[in-house]
């Protein structure tokens, strides 16, 4: 049977919101959303699903655009607001990303207790699992396929790509350094804390500026073909391996290091000569 749902993007009203939910699109079962519409005294606002807000409670929530859609429903089926927080489908690509770098903020933390502890192995591991979160998020989704997406139809995203390139060339190149020190017994406190400051600066950056930017430049096509791209990419992705931490130098990952390397200085190559071919052109 067909069932009658509404379509609301949002923004979340809360004076201290920095995450994820900030702005979104939500998918209702209309008598849902017309409860939680009931909960506000502005006919603009609407209060946000249970359990949605990582603050624990309900937050009001300003209604940008609404739709009503029709959906296939199975009889006797759970109706499941679309809600990260509680397992539903992430439906836009900039929310996607912003749940990924709060997996990469719980490493570094992670991070920042183990060099209390002085734990080698333990930061041996943990610094593998955040390359690859960097290699998958920012070399792969964001480079070679929401770059592109956004290359053309944002104002300055050239520039801020350029940054966004160095940047994670930067992440990368630190890491290799703080992973090389390790096989030899080493922890060098001052890269570490490099890493964990750069990168905290740089997920705020993307959060609060740069993908807000490219929320108000990308339609709804653009949102449905990276998510798609996004999961191609996910599900083809080859994690780097650990690796072993003793045992002498570090030459099977010095390879894979250098070959990342080399692959992000070509793309970084070849935007700079697109954005000269067009000067030229212009």
């Amino acid at each position: 049977m067909t069932k009658s749902l509404r379509k609301v993007k949002y923004k979340c009203l809360h004076p201290s919101c920095q995450v994820y939910c900030k702005k979104g699109e939500l998918t209702f079962d209309s008598e849902a959303f017309s409860e939680l519409y009931a909960e506000c005294e502005d006919p603009s606002e609407f209060k946000s699903p249970s359990d949605y807000c990582r603050l624990g409670f309900a937050q009001p929530f300003k209604v940008v655009s609404m739709e009503d859609v029709v959906s296939s429903h199975d009889e006797g089926a759970a109706e499941v607001v679309v809600a990260p927080s509680s397992g539903g489908a992430i439906t836009d690509p900039m929310a996607l990303l912003k749940m990924e770098h709060k997996g990469v903020l719980e490493k570094l933390a992670t991070i920042e207790d183990q060099i209390k502890k002085r734990d080698l192995d333990g930061l041996w591991a943990t610094t593998a699992a955040i390359e690859n979160d960097i290699v998958l998020h920012s070399v792969m989704k964001e480079e070679q396929a929401l770059f592109p997406a956004i290359a053309k139809t944002m104002p300055m995203a050239p520039s801020l790509i350029n940054i966004m390139h160095e940047d994670h060339k930067e992440f990368l190149s630190l890491l290799h350094a703080l992973r090389a020190a390790l096989q030899d017994d080493e922890i060098l406190n001052g890269i570490a804390t490099t890493i964990i400051v750069n990168l905290k600066s740089h997920i705020r950056k993307e959060d609060l500026e740069f993908f807000e930017m490219i929320d108000d430049h990308i339609d709804d096509a653009t949102r449905k073909a990276l998510l798609e791209q996004f999961a191609a990419i996910e599900s083809s992705y080859v994690p780097l391996e650990l690796g072993v931490r003793t045992g002498g130098k570090i030459s099977s990952y010095t390879e894979l290091r250098r070959k990342i390397d080399e692959e992000v200085d070509a793309m970084r190559h070849n935007l700079v000569n697109q954005d000269s071919s067009c000067c030229e052109h212009a």
